[in-house]
């Protein structure tokens, strides 16, 4: 009797740590190395917005020639829809790395590849060409855009989105015509600075200069302190979609300007969208280092 009872016991264990590791998914671990990770708007032929893309970056090694990047598209704006078309390569396939700095680990998302600023100050501007086609780069003072805001404030920290280099974020107004802003991001503060601001016929508006909280701003509340990354993309004439990513919890939100023509009201009667939480993976087929 003994032994059938000890016999019955390790069928028990064995059966229910089958059932365990049949029906209990492994916990994945959330991307950690989240403050290197940047989207910067990509110009490839002045002139031709069909052919420029968003350059995905990944750039905390510590040398500047395996620091990575990927290149996508939006290609349908309706469904979130982005596809890669090259990558992702070492950072030295597209620029001559012996002119951007190691230290160069982070930048303001929502930017110019070709004109970015790291940290608070330095401003990163894509120079021209070297002999072998790769961009050469320089790195000079950060100053107008809000700098002049923005130092004292955040005191060498890294700016982590930028609303300015493509579009403003275009706010309605009761009436339905819009305010459009302009500002720095820092999203781990849960705080932005507007540095310009203007109404629909482009008069500007006095700014304050101060950090404010996100959410009244923008009109929406989000948990802006998970967020790492922003990026807006063309919707149509005078709108745009504002892309928000959070990759610890490995999801985004957007928020969608739209317009549309009214007899009698210049420019149109402008409206807003704000987006709920989805998985990264409904907007990119992402690359196994982004995820870690």
């Amino acid at each position: 009797m003994k032994y059938n009872i000890l016999f019955l016991s390790y069928i028990s264990v064995v059966v229910f740590s089958a059932c365990s590791s049949n029906n209990t998914p492994a916990p994945q671990p959330s991307p950690s190395n989240n403050s290197s990770k940047t989207v910067l708007y990509d110009v490839n032929n002045i002139g031709d917005p069909d052919d420029d893309d968003f350059c995905f970056m990944l750039l905390g090694a510590d040398n500047s020639g395996q620091k990575k990047y990927f290149k996508a598209k939006m290609i349908d704006i309706v469904k979130d829809s982005m596809e890669i078309i090259s990558g992702p390569y070492t950072l030295d396939s597209l620029i001559d790395v012996s002119t951007f700095p190691a230290y160069i680990k982070s930048a303001n998302s929502g930017s110019y590849l070709t004109d970015f600023v790291f940290s608070d100050s330095i401003r990163v501007r894509q120079t021209g060409l070297n002999a072998n086609g790769k961009r050469v780069f320089a790195q000079l003072p950060w100053a107008g855009n809000g700098s002049n805001y923005v130092k004292p404030y955040t005191q060498g920290a890294q700016i982590e989105g930028t609303i300015g280099a493509l579009n403003y974020f275009k706010k309605p107004t009761a009436s339905g015509s819009f305010e459009g802003y302009l500002m720095h991001f820092f999203f781990k503060k849960g705080t932005c600075i507007v540095y310009s601001k203007s109404s629909a016929s482009g008069t500007g508006m006095s700014v304050s200069g101060f950090p404010e909280d996100i959410s009244s701003v923008i009109g929406a509340p989000y948990d802006w302190e998970s967020i790492d990354n922003y990026f807006n993309v063309t919707t149509g004439v005078g709108t745009s979609s504002h892309y928000f990513i959070d990759y610890k919890n490995w999801r985004y939100f957007r928020i969608k300007e739209s317009k549309t023509s009214v007899p009698g009201t210049p420019g149109g009667q402008h409206a807003i969208e704000y987006g709920a939480y989805k998985s990264l993976d409904k907007l990119l087929n992402w690359p196994d280092d982004w995820k870690k």
